[in-house]
């Protein structure tokens, strides 16, 4: 069922009963939508774009849901953070989070929903984000994948970041962008690499493809033939758990090394895994220099 404006209905002849009646869920003010949309951010999106104001964009963790940008888990589907311009009245009711700003370009189109042009939505994040997760939400903002081209180029968020010197969080921002990669293929394996550079790690390739075989490897140091892996839920199936198994035997008889990381060793552990990684990279002939890593650099769920 669609969401629609109660001010419509009346107009195309529903009753007031029906109107107030349990069979609709009531998300926004003046608007009537199915039940079950409350954990769904495009559902949303779409139950309030019936009401919204033509000036008004989807922006801050909003827009990064609605552009599929990986984010923390604590951030759900409500309430919808919405952006108009600096200078007009803002926007108000239940289930929104307000915002004024002038950004750089046009809203974007997007499955018929007004976001904020993808650099300036990411600029939007700098007061909500630690740098770990700038990085991450920029790494696929700029990632293309089977499905979609990249939203945006590193030159834009460079760009976007030059133009608005008094964006909330521009200092992080300034500092993400020397971390933001395109190729990243999941939140956890920009942390992860975020992590790794800032304790003095050399820059890895992402999913480097093993000569030979055909296996890609998520972070990797070609020339030390040594490389990590991030293991997510779906690895502990246990007929994915034997591909892995296969897999790393293969990488293995190529004489590279492949170091397995945990969802545990990176949000919990991550200095017991920097210190397992250096102790790693040297035996394969790469001393990795002494660094205190800084808590801004630290992942977070």
């Amino acid at each position: 069922m669609k969401p629609f404006r109660v001010a419509v209905a009346r107009q195309t002849g529903m009753s007031d009963a029906r109107i107030r009646s349990r069979e609709f869920a009531t998300p926004f003010h003046g608007v009537r939508a199915a039940h079950g949309i409350e954990t769904d951010s495009e559902a949303l999106a779409r139950a309030y774009a019936v009401k919204m104001r033509k000036d008004a964009a989807f922006s801050h963790v909003t827009a990064a849901q609605l552009l599929e940008a990986p984010l923390p888990a604590r951030f759900t589907a409500s309430p919808l953070h919405v952006t108009v311009p600096t200078g007009t009245a803002p926007v108000r009711g239940r289930g929104i989070v307000g915002h004024h700003g002038s950004y750089s370009g046009s809203a974007v189109a997007h499955s018929a929903l007004r976001i904020l042009p993808p650099p300036s939505a990411w600029l939007t994040l700098g007061e909500m984000l630690d740098l770990p997760d700038l990085v991450a939400v920029a790494d696929s903002l700029v990632t293309a994948t089977r499905h979609r081209a990249a939203w945006c180029s590193v030159d834009d968020l460079v760009a976007a970041v030059l133009t608005h010197p008094r964006v909330r969080g521009r200092p992080t921002l300034r500092s993400a962008l020397a971390f933001v990669r395109p190729g990243a293929a999941s939140r956890p394996e920009s942390l992860l690499r975020v992590l790794l550079v800032a304790a003095g790690f050399p820059e890895p390739i992402l999913n480097f493809a093993v000569p030979g075989l055909p296996y890609k490897v998520d972070l990797a140091w070609p020339e030390f033939k040594f490389g990590m892996e991030y293991d997510g839920r779906y690895h502990a199936f246990p007929g994915q758990a034997r591909a892995d198994s296969s897999r790393q035997e293969f990488i293995h008889d190529r004489e590279w090394q492949l170091m397995r990381v945990q969802k545990e060793d990176l949000f919990d552990e991550p200095r017991e895994l920097v210190a397992r990684g250096r102790r790693r990279l040297a035996a394969r002939g790469f001393v990795v220099p002494a660094r205190e890593i800084s808590s801004l650099v630290l992942p977070r769920r």
